[in-house]
């Protein structure tokens, strides 16, 4: 649930940030809002890869984190040989997006052995998509209407989702396995 107020939050600004940069940046740099969307997602990605990593540290072994931050890189590298060329600075970005996306995959599957944590990838999945289609309407210039729509749908889906997280918070203990 926390990483769809992130992403909720995320939405947020990508509905706001050509108004934003229009006033905020030279004019020389005004186009660059054109990539923001891509790098809000891979910041999320970011993120998680982060929350999920801390889970090393706790359970004492360590070398996970750096297993997982080079198949990251390695996707990162490969992805942007294979993008750029064909999109360009928006290829970075999505190389970025996918190989912390990889990452956290990757944390997640190798720290439910330390300390299981349940993730909704349903839900996860709506709320990525959703931002993707408030992004791409965005870029298209119709973000007011439609972009907000998608947001108050995020929205819904937070308050829908917080009692259940609530029942499995409290029903849930924790406990860390470090053999």
């Amino acid at each position: 649930l926390v990483f769809g107020f992130l992403i909720t939050g995320c939405a947020v600004i990508v509905l706001f940030i050509k108004p934003f940069m229009s006033i905020y940046v030279d004019p020389k740099f005004f186009s660059a809002w054109t990539i923001v969307p891509i790098l809000l997602l891979t910041s999320v990605f970011s993120n998680m890869s982060a929350f999920f990593g801390t889970t090393y540290l706790v359970a004492k072994k360590t070398a996970g984190l750096i297993t997982t931050t080079l198949w990251g890189m390695l996707a990162n590298i490969a992805l942007s040989f294979a993008l750029v060329p064909v999109i360009g600075l928006n290829g970075a970005g999505v190389s970025g997006s996918l190989g912390f996306l990889l990452v956290t995959i990757l944390r997640y599957r190798q720290t439910q052995k330390f300390v299981p944590v349940k993730v909704s990838w349903s839900l996860l999945s709506a709320f990525i998509a959703l931002y993707g289609l408030v992004s791409i309407l965005t870029l298209t210039n119709q973000p007011v209407f439609y972009g907000g729509a998608l947001v108050l749908v995020m929205f819904v889906l937070l308050v829908k989702a917080l009692p259940h997280t609530a029942k499995v918070a409290l029903k849930g203990k924790l406990k860390l396995k470090t053999n």
